[in-house]
């Protein structure tokens, strides 16, 4: 069969050739309806995965907001790099620590706060 044929003339089509190219088409149908159906699945599995990135998103927000309100900072020190938090309520615990014992006499001058109480406690310093 040959396409360099005008078009207002009427085709002849064998009847062999007919079925072939309904086989073809039929073949070509098929493997078109499961593309379709995996592009389905695909945009299906998309939006599920678009949801679930959100809500973690989200929850990520929350955990940044409780962390900023306790106290702590995303690390910005360009030595350290670590991309943690630091900070927190621990140096207004380990202030008042300090300051209870220099109420109670004990100084911490040039010494760690843990070795002030142990020294207090009469425990072993550490190694």
């Amino acid at each position: 069969m040959s396409f360099d044929q005008d078009p207002n003339e009427q085709a002849q089509i064998s009847g062999a050739d007919f079925a072939a190219m309904c086989d073809e088409f039929k073949a070509l149908r098929k493997q078109y309806d499961n593309l379709v159906s995996e592009y389905d699945c695909l945009e299906t599995e998309k939006e599920t995965l678009e949801d679930e990135f959100t809500d973690q998103q989200s929850e990520l927000r929350k955990l940044r907001n409780f962390l900023s309100m306790e106290g702590y900072r995303r690390c910005d020190i360009p030595a350290c790099n670590c991309g943690l938090y630091h900070g927190g309520n621990a140096m207004r615990r380990l202030t008042e620590v300090r300051e209870a014992l220099h109420e109670a006499g004990l100084s911490t001058n040039g010494k760690t706060i843990l070795s002030t109480l142990r020294e207090h406690l009469k425990l072993e310093p550490l190694p």
